[in-house]
């Protein structure tokens, strides 16, 4: 079904309400300049990625916080990205009908840093 409504990914929500992962993919969210991302007790993939992720977002400066992310919310947040090994970090243009800027400040300091490390390795 979102293939055929021209998504390029879905986003799982627990039955609370909470924002868990991609299909394919961790989620992350900017509020205000700090990345948000749900906890690994959200029961969400470890990820040799989604770990790198954090570790350059917060060498780079960038506030992080693993904390559950209301479905609700995303409507305040102004950035969004996702991440996967074979994809790294991909902004997220739209959500549902709503336009983001793809990519935003944050998520472009988090996405050179990233390919940064991987090029350095």
């Amino acid at each position: 079904e979102a293939k055929r409504r021209g998504a390029d990914e879905v986003l799982r929500v627990d039955d609370h309400g909470f924002v868990l992962e991609g299909g394919t993919s961790t989620f992350f969210a900017v509020f205000g300049e700090a990345v948000h991302t749900p906890p690994l007790e959200s029961d969400i993939l470890d990820g040799i990625t989604r770990r790198k992720v954090l570790q350059v977002a917060r060498a780079s400066g960038v506030a992080v916080v693993e904390a559950p992310i209301p479905h609700a919310d995303l409507a305040a947040a102004g950035e969004m990205f996702v991440t996967s090994s074979t994809r790294g970090v991909v902004p997220v243009r739209r959500l549902d009908h709503r336009p983001l800027p793809a990519p935003g400040p944050v998520t472009a300091t988090v996405q050179a840093a990233y390919a940064a490390l991987v090029a350095a390795q």
